[in-house]
C-alpha cells in the first residue's frame, strides 16, 4: 500500500511511469524537475490568489466610497480554479509531454480517429 501511495504521489507531481520507476529505484535525481515544475505551479496559484485579493480590496474601498462596481470589474472574482492536465504521449510520440493549462468549463477536444481524444477527455 505504501508503494502504491508513493507511485500515486509521484504521478500527481507529473512524473511518467518510467520516471517513477527511476525515482523508486534509488535515483531521486529524476524527482528534481518534477518538484521544480510543481513548485512553479503552486507559486503561480499564489500569484493569482494575491492578485484577486488586491482586486477585491480595491473594489471594497471603491464600494465604501459609493462607486458600484461594473460587471467587468467583478469578472474573474469567482475564485473557481481553472483545470490543467498533462500526459506523456505514448507511441509514436515516445513519451513527449503534452500539457493543457487553464482549461475553461466548456472545451471541445477535436482530432482524427485514434488520436486519443477519449483517453484525454477521461483525464
Amino acid at each position: 500500500m505504501a508503494r502504491s501511495a508513493d507511485i500515486a504521489a509521484l504521478r500527481t507531481l507529473g512524473l511518467s511511469l518510467a520516471q517513477v520507476a527511476h525515482v523508486l529505484g534509488a535515483n531521486p535525481r529524476d524527482l528534481e524537475p518534477a518538484l521544480a515544475a510543481h513548485q512553479e505551479r503552486l507559486e503561480e496559484q499564489v500569484r493569482q490568489t494575491n492578485g484577486a485579493i488586491k482586486k477585491i480590496r480595491k473594489l471594497r474601498v471603491d464600494l465604501a466610497q459609493g462607486h458600484v462596481p461594473t460587471a467587468g470589474e467583478l469578472s474573474g472574482l469567482s475564485g473557481s480554479p481553472s483545470l490543467s492536465m498533462a500526459v506523456n504521449l505514448p507511441w509514436p510520440w515516445g513519451g513527449e509531454r503534452f500539457e493543457l493549462r487553464d482549461i475553461q468549463p466548456l472545451t471541445f477536444i477535436t482530432g482524427p480517429l485514434g488520436s486519443g481524444k477519449t483517453r484525454l477527455a477521461a483525464l
